[in-house]
């Protein structure tokens, strides 16, 4: 695990692309979109326990319009915040019906924190997750 207090998710273009700041006393995460608070209904900021990053396969299709089709079976490179860390790891899904698995280098699966747990998904074809 390396320290992790600060994260950038580039998704699409940096007015959507999520930043979190993670709070010590409350061990979550704060997430912000463009430096706004990203705040739910009642007015708080969301706070994720863990926050995990996908690389995954990602193309556009048009249906009713353009929309981005998102492959979330078979495997790839994952990123896990939680703590103030980061593990690098593997992701895992043999099929629709079957649960995600977040691996450790040893094949060990991942516990994660209670609490909410906020996946985002990072295009193998241009996007990126930074940290410090």
């Amino acid at each position: 695990t390396t320290d992790a207090t600060s994260i950038d998710l580039t998704i699409s273009s940096a007015l959507y692309n999520p930043h979190y700041d993670y709070d010590t006393g409350t061990n979550t995460y704060l997430r912000s979109v463009n430096g706004t608070a990203s705040n739910d209904r009642e007015g708080g900021q969301l706070a994720p326990s863990v926050v995990v990053a996908l690389k995954v396969d990602m193309v556009n299709v048009m249906e009713d319009g353009w929309r981005e089709s998102i492959t979330t079976t078979g495997t790839g490179v994952a990123y896990v915040f939680q703590n103030g860390t980061v593990i690098e790891c593997t992701w895992h899904k043999a099929s629709r019906s079957e649960p995600l698995e977040l691996l450790d280098a040893s094949g060990k699966s991942i516990a994660l924190n209670r609490g909410q747990t906020w996946i985002a998904a990072i295009p193998n074809s241009g996007g990126g997750v930074t940290w410090k």
